[in-house]
């Protein structure tokens, strides 16, 4: 609702577009002029259709006359892709500013756009991150201001990211204290996160090393957090096997023997999960989509080799455990039966002296017990209790209306599936109602596309037969295989130049090239 095209939002637009020139950090990072001039090339913007200090009527007539060809083909990308001869009002309008590599740092002047990229690239996300703040504040009351780029999205991005990780850190420890409560330990729990972070080391071994996968991109980590919950599933298994294990008489001394019933009984139980797990994985070794491929052989890894840690490493923990709490054991009955040295073996005890000392002086509480009693009422609060008694009652009352609910749900949600298709947006993978976020949307969909924007450019090259792609690399990206050149293509024959412009007009007229903007010799 707001009118960008006002005298006050014009010089509100130029003091913005000063306060980027005038950062400290933008001589050095923008584009030059030309190879033998290194002044800063100007911004692409609409201000420059007017004057320093221009009144609405100004204003006015140049929005009529710049909306009349040809002046309408420059001035277009600067506004609403509504604006035009009909609409002369735009609410949006935006300014382009353009940076170029190699940059001079006032430290180094860098050789070229690939010596040390990430050194080039981190020198202009500082000057991203220090002129943003300045410039989306400046707006006001006036006029809301976004500020787009690609690497300023990137990093938004990451650190979007790094914020989350607060949530799965949360998502871990919540999984921890449960584990806790459920098996009375804290070792345990503990060994079996240990277990899940070195599945992933081995397992990317296999990955890279062994299977000979280089791509590995974000899908893949998403992986991690899978064999979470397949590593969970393994560890309550093997745990309320190996504490039932120590339930029955004729095993727990023996630990050789309880091992040997452990591991059969929870062996079983897991190889159906790990395997259901594993080939579902493999399955997606079929798809063509590279990235797809991958993620499915780094995640079929580590749920075999977190299956391996599980029937390995965890029943080796848990006998050095039970070992050392045996000892430990056995220590402490030694020193209840253990005698004093002063007293001699046969000698009498007076029994009423001892009951004195008794009634006068109560022998306080050992704060080790005191601990255990703690400890195992927390450990009696399980969810379990619930499940046996209240929840079990309910089922047992209500399993029709229960199974004709679930029934309808599942129905509904098929049926709601089924509608399901592929994204009609480009996915954004920042908060949409980020600065960056709805820049990026308008920037997308909100205004003309300028050669100046990041949209996909595609060459067509004459003279190609094909491409020998036998001894390619599936999953390296830059292995694109070999040009066969058609030894038959001939350009000299006017038919064929001919068609070559015909093809020319052809793309400038389809609504697959964005605004017609095609190249052509």
């Amino acid at each position: 609702t707001r009118q960008i095209m006002t005298p006050e939002s014009v010089q509100m637009i130029r003091d913005i577009q000063n306060t980027l020139e005038n950062n400290p950090y933008y001589p050095n990072l923008c584009l030059a002029k030309s190879p033998t001039d290194s002044s800063c090339e100007g911004a692409l913007t609409f201000t420059s259709f007017l004057s320093p200090q221009p009144s609405q009527q100004e204003i006015n007539a140049v929005l009529s006359k710049a909306s009349v060809e040809p002046l309408f083909v420059q001035a277009k990308v600067f506004f609403e892709n509504s604006w035009g001869p009909e609409y002369l009002n735009p609410r949006w309008a935006r300014s382009i500013y353009r940076f170029g590599m190699p940059i001079d740092d006032g430290k180094k002047r860098y050789d070229s756009s690939t010596d040390d990229f990430d050194g080039q690239e981190e020198y202009y996300l500082d000057f991203l991150d220090d002129v943003q703040p300045d410039l989306v504040d400046m707006g006001g009351d006036l006029m809301d201001v976004y500020f787009f780029s690609y690497e300023w999205w990137g990093l938004v991005f990451r650190r979007t990211m790094l914020s989350d990780m607060l949530w799965i850190l949360a998502g871990i420890l919540f999984g921890l204290v449960y584990m806790m409560i459920h098996t009375r330990s804290v070792v345990f729990p503990l060994l079996g996160l240990l277990q899940v972070v070195a599945s992933v080391p081995i397992a990317f071994f296999l990955y890279r090393v062994v299977m000979q996968v280089i791509m590995f991109n974000m899908l893949n980590l998403l992986a991690i957090f899978v064999v979470l919950g397949v590593a969970a599933d393994d560890f309550f298994i093997f745990m309320d096997v190996w504490k039932h294990s120590g339930t029955i008489p004729s095993l727990k001394d023996d630990l050789e023997s309880r091992v040997a019933y452990s591991h059969r009984i929870a062996t079983r139980a897991m190889l159906l999960s790990t395997t259901v797990a594993f080939f579902a994985f493999i399955s997606t070794t079929i798809s063509e989509l590279a990235p797809i491929t991958a993620f499915g052989l780094f995640s079929a890894n580590l749920v075999l080799v977190n299956f391996l840690l599980t029937i390995t490493f965890l029943p080796a923990c848990a006998v050095i455990h039970a070992r050392f709490m045996q000892k430990r054991a056995s220590k402490s009955q030694k020193e209840v039966t253990k005698v004093p040295q002063d007293v001699e073996k046969n000698a009498p005890i007076n029994t009423e002296e001892v009951g004195l000392a008794v009634e006068d002086k109560p022998a306080p509480k050992s704060p080790q017990n005191t601990n255990k009693n703690v400890f195992k009422k927390i450990a009696d609060i399980q969810p379990r209790k619930v499940l046996e008694n209240d929840y079990s009652d309910l089922l047992s009352r209500f399993k029709i209306p229960i199974v004709i609910v679930f029934t309808l749900w599942f129905i509904a949600a098929a049926t709601m599936g089924s509608f399901i298709g592929p994204l009609e947006e480009i996915e954004l993978w920042v908060p949409k109602d980020s600065n960056v976020g709805i820049a990026f949307h308008k920037v997308l969909y909100d205004y003309h596309r300028s050669e100046e924007d990041g949209f996909i450019k595609i060459d067509i090259v004459y003279g190609i037969k094909g491409l020998d792609r036998d001894d390619t690399r599936a999953f390296d990206v830059n292995d694109r295989g070999d040009v066969e050149w058609d030894d038959d293509f001939d350009l000299t024959p006017k038919a064929n130049q001919v068609r070559m412009v015909e093809l020319c007009s052809f793309l400038k007229n389809s609504s697959l090239v964005q605004d017609g903007i095609v190249r052509c010799f």
